[in-house]
């Protein structure tokens, strides 16, 4: 027999030995021999409680006792009724017993597992021991909650006289301890409370840490957060490539760089223009359709549409590409500094960000005087400016470079290496101007020293039955305003046809690339089989020539059309030239664009570049300097 929570359980005399094992009064210290007993201890012996005690020990303890037995457990032993483990009172018994905060005197205490055989001394056995446990105790057993499982192989005989020895009822299972059913078998729905527990844990843990839901105010589970953060951050980053224009609108989507046309205009559009597409808005020919937008744009934006290619004609869709890299596809680590900038209310330096093919404003916003580029922000900028000479250190005027810079502050002579610094203000400046002195000091001889070469650059005339475009573009402050321009001439150095047109806002390489495709679209208008197409941009050569070049790139949609006219030709060459055999060109491009010329086609050599063309005509060469990389 056995008690266990309010549970007794006997077993057959025949299989189990009656042993009882405690160590407080909690629990009985008892063992009983295999042989019936007959003989107990003298009741005048045991020590015993009064009744005198009994209001007190059946009253409710006081907060000193409570604090004992607190602190007495373990701090990770189970919760109580409260939902609270013993380290929880442990660590805030201060605060809890100054607000006053009452406390359930219900204590925790272990159950009580009998098991005795079903003879008669044995259950005798059992009563006595309760008895003088209730006297010497003064606490009382609960029958209520009391129980008896029996063996299978007891007999009804047996468990007629234990049941009504006892006073206790009968079950037909052991009942559940700490949470695990007593006496499972084979069968599958023993295991069934164990399932079912196993099953609400998950339940309850799979909607705080794995369901995708989030209400409005921002409650839901640790995934389910990290989903609406990761995607609002995804389509921060995310911006059109236009190729058509078809699947994009003017209005909504980020086809401008980081934020769309419509965050830039306030107050309500006219009916149905929201759903304008860039396709619509784009003109045939090149150019864009501003009469139909019912807003005056602001002139930088409408030099960033400008410089925007848009093929009406072309069977390819917009696409949606990551706009912090350049290739387009998503990068962990832009988008990891992303996140931080966003956090920390900062951004990425506007003159990386252009550099990247994005067309935002270059002007520092804090000062509004000059570009905004990392060295601008760290060195030049009134405020850095400002914070340096409250520190001491040696200013620099504006051709100096960064590096040498921080050489002259962290020289072992400089006054800034003299003081403690330490003894400098906890800011940033200080963290970026300690690493540059431990740079400076650690790598100063760490770039090899590159060998220069000299060689002679002149035009070069093409092959026979061959015509040769060169093209070049034209940018003034990169980015800044964009011109592009080339010229065609045949096997004898003779003037075929050129061309020029001023483009807007744009970079570099987005000119020379729109310079490339805009030559060889004049190239096959003249009917021309067999090209040579020269570029003084090697990065814009490598966009066209190499075939991995993925369609998500910032300038996908310009590469992907020189691509395509290329193959309307029946032979075609596409080369890097240096600067000093691309002279004609860049003079062109620069004509174009400090005098803001649209679109033009030369027929015959213009008279501002008759002195630049017969030097190529001649055949003159420029020394060029070439480093041995």
């Amino acid at each position: 027999m056995g008690y266990a929570g309010g549970l007794w359980i006997l077993w057959d005399a025949r299989e189990v030995k009656l042993t009882i094992q405690g160590s407080t009064f909690q629990e009985i210290h008892a063992l009983l021999e295999s042989q019936p007993v007959e003989v107990f201890p003298r009741l005048d012996l045991i020590p015993t409680i009064d009744s005198s005690s009994h209001l007190r020990l059946e009253g409710a303890p006081s907060p000193e006792e409570i604090k004992t037995a607190l602190w007495d457990l373990k701090p990770f032993k189970a919760a109580g009724i409260d939902g609270f483990q013993p380290g929880f009172f442990q660590n805030c018994w201060g605060f809890l017993k100054e607000r006053k905060i009452k406390i359930s005197h219900l204590l925790f205490a272990d159950d009580v597992l009998l098991f005795a055989r079903t003879d008669v001394n044995s259950v005798n056995a059992v009563k006595d021991m309760l008895d003088r446990f209730v006297q010497s105790s003064g606490l009382s057993i609960n029958n209520s909650k009391s129980s008896i499982w029996f063996a299978p192989c007891t007999s009804d005989q047996e468990k007629m006289g234990v049941i009504h020895k006892l006073n206790f009822k009968v079950d037909q299972k052991p009942g559940i301890y700490l949470g695990h059913p007593l006496g499972i078998g084979n069968r599958v729905s023993d295991y069934k409370p164990i399932v079912d527990k196993l099953t609400a844990k998950m339940e309850i843990w799979n909607s705080k840490m794995l369901s995708k839901a989030v209400d409005d105010k921002r409650k839901g589970s640790v995934v389910g957060k990290g989903i609406q953060w990761g995607s609002k951050l995804l389509n921060a980053g995310m911006c059109s490539i236009i190729y058509s224009g078809r699947n994009t609108s003017v209005w909504r989507d980020k086809w401008l760089g980081c934020s769309s046309l419509r965050s830039l205009v306030y107050g309500p559009l006219n009916f149905q223009e929201e759903l304008l597409s860039v396709n619509s808005f784009a003109a045939y020919g090149g150019g864009w359709e501003w009469d139909k937008l019912s807003f005056q744009v602001p002139e930088f934006i409408k030099q960033q549409i400008e410089g925007i290619p848009c093929f009406k004609s072309s069977s390819r869709d917009d696409i949606k590409a990551w706009s912090y890299c350049v290739s387009g596809k998503f990068n962990l680590k832009s988008a990891y500094w992303l996140a931080l900038c966003q956090n920390m209310g900062t951004e990425f330096s506007r003159a990386n960000i252009i550099y990247k093919g994005i067309q935002v404003p270059n002007v520092c916003p804090i000062c509004n005087q000059d570009n905004e580029t990392q060295l601008h922000i760290l060195r030049d900028c009134p405020y850095a400016r400002r914070m340096w000479g409250n520190l001491k250190f040696i200013s620099a005027n504006a051709l100096a470079s960064c590096s040498d810079w921080i050489f002259s502050n962290a020289s072992d002579n400089s006054d800034f290496c003299e003081q403690d610094l330490h003894s400098l203000p906890a800011s940033s400046g200080r963290k970026v101007f300690v690493k540059s002195v431990e740079f400076s000091h650690l790598a100063k001889d760490f770039l090899p020293k590159v060998d220069i070469n000299r060689c002679w650059v002149k035009w070069v005339p093409p092959p026979d039955g061959w015509l040769k475009l060169n093209t070049d573009g034209s940018c003034l402050g990169n980015p800044g305003s964009m011109a592009a321009a080339g010229i065609i001439r045949d096997p004898n150095g003779n003037w075929v046809s050129g061309f020029s047109k001023q483009l807007g806002f744009g970079n570099s390489l987005k000119v020379e690339l729109w310079a490339i495709a805009l030559g060889i679209k004049l190239a096959k208008d003249l009917a021309c089989e067999r090209l040579v197409v020269e570029s003084d941009s090697l990065y814009a050569v490598n966009l066209i020539t190499d075939n991995n070049i993925c369609v998500s790139h910032a300038l996908g949609p310009l590469t992907q059309f020189c691509r395509s006219t290329l193959r309307d030709f029946s032979d075609v060459q596409i080369r890097h030239t240096f600067r000093e055999g691309n002279s004609c060109a860049d003079s062109l491009a620069k004509h174009a664009n400090l005098s803001n010329s649209p679109w033009m086609v030369y027929g015959s050599l213009p008279d501002f570049l008759r002195s630049c063309f017969f030097a190529d005509y001649v055949g003159t060469q420029y020394v060029r300097e070439v480093s041995n990389r």
